[in-house]
């Protein structure tokens, strides 16, 4: 976005969010956020590429919250307190995970819905500037006569 002098976001020579020759309020040549010319750019510092996504479930861990899930469906008194909610927690986060996936399954159709639409209006749009064509018949490549008339 942007262009000119100051690249980013409402660069150009004016400024904005887009810098060139260094920070500043969006004044002069490209000023404002961004690192101008010859400034370094501030980059994230990469962390532990083994803790990239945060901690990840063993694969016991999901063993044994498998086990919660099936012993609270079969019968949650048999369970401790603290594994009772556990289980529950566990069970309502696959609930809210399949309402997600759901809603956005359905945003998908949507916008597939609309697309096609869109497109089909688009056709029907075209077609109609060619209204010349669709009179004549096809067949002949004449025009459609009422009792002989032309």
């Amino acid at each position: 976005k942007g262009g000119g002098k100051g690249g980013g976001k409402g660069g150009g020579k004016g400024g904005g969010k887009g810098g060139s020759t260094g920070g500043g309020k969006g004044i002069g040549k490209g000023g404002g956020k961004g690192a101008g010319w010859g400034e370094p750019v501030r980059r994230r510092e990469p962390g532990d590429p083994e803790n990239a996504w945060g901690e990840v479930a063993s694969a016991e861990r999901l063993e044994q919250n498998r086990r919660l899930r099936e012993c609270y469906a079969a019968d949650p008194e048999s369970l401790s307190e603290e594994d009772r909610a556990r289980a529950r927690a566990l069970i309502e986060r696959d609930e809210r995970k399949r309402a997600k996936k759901t809603e956005l399954q359905h945003r998908k159709e949507e916008r597939k819905e609309r697309t096609l639409r869109a497109r089909s209006n688009r056709k029907r749009a075209r077609g109609g500037q060619k209204a010349a064509v669709p009179a004549l018949d096809r067949a002949k490549r004449t025009a459609p006569t009422v009792d002989g008339v032309v």
